[in-house]
C-alpha cells in the first residue's frame, strides 16, 4: 500500500538503486518505495478551490461597507430599506458562478495521460498506473507511449517528440545514457529507462512550480474599481460618522439619523457599477462559450481587448504540429519520384512525421516485392527500402546521404530557407542494412516539406496587424524554420529573427525583445524574460501557447491564451482557453472585450455621477446643518430608473471601437458635469425652507417664499434628482440610435410609473402648486448649468489632447 501520495515527500532522502534493465526493482525495493511514498504522484497545477473562490468574492472592502450599513438598518428595524442588498448578492453570485464554471471546465482538460505504464519488476514486465511508477523503476517504452517521469535510458534506442516540453518540433534521438523528459512522446523505437526524477521533481514540475506564484490581476477595470472603492471607503467612514452626529443633532432621533445617514452613504457607493460590469462581462463569457472559448475569469476578456502586443508560439499554435509535402523537385528527368515516394511510404507506413506527410501526399503505395526495409533513425537521418524491381529507394538528409555531392547540396540550400528539404535517391544495389547505404546511389528528387500552418493563422495575423497590434513569434524551434512559418503567415518583419541560444544573459534577451520579430531556440525562462521586457516598455502583452515550455511566459503576460489540445499546465495558467484549438474565435474575443469595456466606460459615468453628487451633497449638508431628506428606498428609484436600467441597456449595445485613454479618468470627466449639477440642484431644493425664511423678511420677495415639510421636501428632492439624472442620460445619448431613443422613452415611463405605482412604499407626498412651480424652476435652471459644465469639460479635454 502507498503512503499518502499527495503529501510532501523528501526524495533527496531516498536511497538510489543501480537497477538492471532486464530485472528492475526487486520485491523488497518496491515495498520500501511504496511504504515511503516515493511514487509518481500527480504534481500538476491545481485550480482554485470552491471555498476559496467564494471567499474571494465575499471578502471585499466593497461588501464590508455595504454589510455595515445593512446591519445598521436592521438594528433600527428599517427592513424595507435593505433592497440594495439584492444588488450586492447578484454581483457576488455572478462572479462566483462564472469562476466555478470555468474551474470545472478547466479541471476536465487533462494532458498528462492517466494510462498505464509498463515497468520491469523482479524480471517481470507488469502494467501499473502512471501515479504508481516508483523512483528507480525500469519503464519499458515503445512507439506511441507518453513519458510520465524524467527517465534515463538504460537500453535500446528511440525517437521522442519533446515539442510540448521544449518547443522543438523535430524528433530527438535517444540512446543509452540520454534523458527522456516527462510529457514527451515516443515516436519510434523501443527502450527501457530508469525513472530518475518523478512527481514534483521533474522538469515539467520545476516550470509548473514557478507558474504557481500568484500574480496580481492586470485588469484596468478591476484596478480602477479597487482604487475607487478605496477612496470612497476612506471618505465614507469619517464622513458617515460626522453626518450621523449632525443628523442626530438635527432630529434628536437615533433611528431617523441612521436611516438618513444610510441613504446618503449608499448613494455614494456605486453598487450597480460593479454589478453592471460583472453582468456585461458575464454576457461576453456566455457569448464566447458558444464559440468554444473558455473564459477563466470575468476580466480576461477585457485584458485581451487591451493588448497591443501578441506573442505567438509556433509549434501547435501557428502550426498544427504536423508536416506537409510542399513539392517535389526532380533532379533526374527520367525518374518518377511520385511513384517511388508512394511505394516507400506504403511500405514503411507512418513510422514518423515525415513518412506520414509523404503517405498523405502520395497515397496508394505500390506493388513490388520487398527485400528489406530500414526505418528512419535520427542517428543516420535516413530511411529506405530495397525492392526486387525498383531497387533501393532512400529518403533522408542530403548531408548524410551524399555529403560529397556539392551540386546536390547547393540545390538543397536553394530551398532550405523556406522548407525542410529531403533527398530521394535510388540504386540498383539492394544490399541495404541499418546504418549502411547501398552502393551507386543516384539523386532522383528533392522533397520539400513544411510545418502545416493552421488554416486560420494567416487571417489572425492580418486582423492583428490591421488593429495596430505588434506580433512576435516565440518558439523553441530552429529560428530559420520559425521565420519561414512567420513569413508564410504574414507576420511583419519576419526576416528579423534571432537564435536565442546565442543570448547568454537576461539583459541580452531584454535588448533583443524590441529589435526582432521572430525568436528561435528560446528556453522557457527566456520566454518569460521576453514577456517581462515587453511589459517593462509599457506594452500590454498577450501570450499564446500549448506546451509546458510556454507556461512561464503565459503566467507573466497580461493575458494568456491556451489551445484546448495543449498541456494541462498551459490550460491551467491560461486566462482564456480555445477549446477547439481554433484561432478563428480570437477576433471575436477581442471585439467582445471592446464592446464590454467601451460600454462599461460609457455607463459608468452614470454611477460615478451619483457618487459625486452624493458626496458633494453630504459635505454641503454638514456645512449647512440640513437634514438629508431621502430614505434608501427612495434612492432606489433613482438608482434603478435613471441609472441602473439605462446603464444595462447601453452596456450591451454593439461597440467595437479601439479602447482609448485612461478608464477612470475618462469616466470621471464624463461624470463630473452631471454630478455637480445634481448636487447644486438638490442642495438648492433642500434649502428651500431656509430660502423662504430669507424671502419672508423682504416685502418684495415674500410672495415667492415656498416652504415644505419633510415628506414634501423629500418628494421635491426626488423629482429634482430624477429630472437632472434624465438630462445626464440625454447628454450621453448625444447621437441617439433607435435603441437610444426607445431607452429615453422607457426611462421616463419607468420613473413616472414608479412614482405612481409605488407611491405608498416610496412615501411620495402630494405637492402644492407653489411647491410644483419651485421644483420646475430648479429643474429648468439645472439644464443650462449642465450644458455649460459639459462644454467646459470638453474644451479642457480637447486642449489636453
Amino acid at each position: 500500500m502507498f503512503r499518502n501520495k499527495k503529501q510532501t515527500v523528501d526524495f533527496s532522502a531516498a536511497p538510489r538503486y543501480a537497477v538492471l534493465p532486464e530485472y528492475g526493482l526487486g520485491e523488497d525495493q518496491v515495498r520500501e518505495r511504496q511504504e515511503n511514498g516515493y511514487a509518481n504522484f500527480d504534481a500538476a497545477i491545481k485550480t482554485k478551490s470552491v471555498p476559496r473562490i467564494i471567499a474571494s468574492h465575499l471578502m471585499t472592502l466593497f461588501n464590508l461597507v455595504n454589510i455595515i450599513i445593512a446591519f445598521a438598518l436592521i438594528y433600527v428595524g428599517s427592513y424595507k430599506n435593505l433592497a440594495f442588498l439584492l444588488v450586492i448578492t447578484a454581483n457576488v453570485l455572478i462572479g462566483v458562478v462564472q469562476e466555478i464554471r470555468a474551474k470545472r471546465a478547466t479541471d476536465k482538460l487533462s494532458f498528462v495521460s492517466k494510462s498505464k505504464v509498463r515497468v520491469v519488476r523482479s524480471g517481470e514486465t507488469v502494467s501499473v498506473g502512471a501515479e504508481e511508477l516508483l523512483l528507480d523503476d525500469v519503464a519499458a517504452f515503445k512507439s506511441g507511449d507518453q513519458i510520465c517521469a524524467d527517465c534515463v535510458v538504460l537500453a535500446g534506442e528511440c525517437e521522442v517528440n519533446e515539442s510540448f516540453v521544449t518547443g522543438e518540433s523535430d524528433a530527438v534521438f535517444k540512446r543509452a545514457g540520454d534523458v527522456l523528459l516527462a510529457g514527451s512522446f515516443v515516436t519510434s523505437g523501443e527502450c527501457r529507462a530508469r525513472a530518475d526524477k518523478i512527481a514534483d521533481q521533474t522538469y515539467i514540475s520545476s516550470i509548473s512550480r514557478s507558474a504557481k506564484k500568484l500574480k496580481t490581476s492586470g485588469s484596468v477595470l478591476m484596478r480602477s474599481f479597487k482604487r475607487l472603492i478605496s477612496v470612497i471607503s476612506a471618505v465614507i467612514f469619517p464622513l458617515g460618522a460626522l453626518l450621523f452626529f449632525d443628523q442626530y443633532r438635527i432630529t434628536g432621533s437615533f433611528d431617523s439619523a441612521v436611516v438618513s445617514t444610510s441613504a446618503s452613504l449608499l448613494a455614494m457607493i456605486p453598487q450597480g457599477l460593479v454589478l453592471l460590469t460583472s453582468s456585461a462581462l458575464a454576457l461576453s463569457v456566455i457569448r464566447l462559450s458558444r464559440r468554444k472559448v473558455l473564459v477563466k475569469d470575468l476580466y480576461s476578456v477585457e485584458m485581451l481587448a487591451r493588448v497591443d502586443t501578441v506573442c505567438l508560439d509556433k509549434t501547435g499554435t501557428l502550426t498544427e504540429g504536423r508536416l506537409n509535402v510542399e513539392g517535389v523537385v526532380k533532379l533526374d528527368e527520367e525518374s518518377e519520384p511520385e511513384k517511388l515516394l508512394a511505394l516507400l511510404a506504403g511500405t514503411l507506413g507512418g513510422d514518423n512525421a515525415t513518412m506520414e506527410a509523404v503517405a498523405r501526399a502520395f497515397p496508394g503505395g505500390g506493388s513490388d516485392v520487398l527485400i528489406t526495409k530500414v526505418p528512419f533513425s535520427s542517428k543516420t537521418k535516413w530511411s529506405g527500402c530495397a525492392f526486387k524491381n525498383a531497387g533501393s529507394v532512400i529518403l533522408g538528409a542530403a548531408e548524410y546521404i551524399m555529403p560529397q555531392n556539392a551540386a546536390v547540396l547547393e540545390k538543397v540550400r536553394e530551398y532550405a530557407a523556406e522548407n525542410r528539404v529531403l533527398l530521394l535517391c535510388t540504386s540498383t544495389d539492394t544490399s541495404l542494412a541499418p546504418g549502411s547505404l547501398p552502393q551507386g546511389l543516384e539523386p532522383a528528387a528533392l522533397v520539400l516539406l513544411r510545418d502545416s500552418i493552421r488554416r486560420e493563422a494567416p487571417g489572425l495575423i492580418k486582423y492583428l496587424v490591421s488593429q495596430d497590434v505588434c506580433v512576435r513569434i516565440i518558439s523553441g524551434d530552429n529560428p530559420m524554420t520559425v521565420a519561414s512559418i512567420a513569413r508564410a503567415c504574414g507576420v511583419p518583419d519576419a526576416e528579423k529573427y534571432i537564435d536565442c541560444s546565442t543570448l547568454k544573459t537576461d539583459e541580452e534577451v531584454a535588448e533583443a525583445a524590441d529589435r526582432y520579430a521572430v525568436f528561435g531556440r528560446v528556453t522557457p525562462f527566456q520566454k518569460k524574460v521576453l514577456i517581462q521586457s515587453l511589459k517593462a516598455k509599457g506594452r500590454t502583452v498577450a501570450m499564446t501557447g500549448d506546451g509546458v515550455n510556454d507556461v512561464l511566459a503565459m503566467k507573466e503576460s497580461d493575458c494568456s491564451v491556451a489551445m484546448g489540445g495543449g498541456t494541462d499546465a498551459a490550460c491551467s495558467v491560461a486566462t482564456l482557453v480555445l477549446l477547439k484549438s481554433d484561432f478563428d474565435s480570437l477576433p471575436h474575443v477581442i471585439n467582445e472585450g471592446r464592446r464590454s469595456v467601451n460600454n462599461i466606460q460609457r455607463s459608468a459615468s452614470f454611477f460615478l455621477s451619483k457618487t459625486i453628487y452624493a458626496t458633494l451633497i453630504a459635505f454641503l449638508l454638514l456645512l449647512l446643518h440640513r437634514m438629508f431628506p431621502l430614505q434608501p428606498i427612495q434612492m432606489s428609484l433613482i438608482s434603478f430608473a435613471c441609472i441602473g436600467f439605462p446603464s444595462v441597456v447601453l452596456a450591451f449595445e454593439p461597440n467595437h471601437d479601439r479602447i482609448k485613454g485612461n478608464f477612470l479618468r475618462n469616466v470621471l470627466v464624463k461624470a463630473l458635469p452631471g454630478g455637480v449639477t445634481v448636487a447644486l440642484a438638490t442642495v438648492l431644493c433642500i434649502s428651500i425652507n431656509g430660502i423662504a425664511a430669507l424671502f419672508e423678511k423682504t416685502d418684495i420677495l415674500r410672495w415667492a417664499a415656498v416652504t415644505a415639510d419633510p415628506p414634501e421636501l423629500a418628494t421635491m428632492v426626488l423629482y429634482v434628482m430624477g429630472f437632472v439624472s434624465y438630462l445626464v442620460l440625454v447628454s450621453v445619448c448625444r447621437h441617439p440610435t433607435l435603441i437610444d431613443k426607445a431607452l429615453l422613452v422607457l426611462v421616463a415611463l419607468a420613473f413616472i410609473g414608479g412614482v405612481l405605482i409605488f407611491g405608498g412604499i416610496l412615501e411620495i407626498a402630494p405637492l402644492s402648486l407653489p411647491q410644483i412651480i419651485a421644483t420646475a424652476l430648479i429643474c429648468a435652471a439645472a439644464a443650462p448649468v449642465l450644458t455649460l459644465l459639459m462644454l467646459l469639460v470638453r474644451k479642457t479635454k480637447r486642449k489636453e489632447e
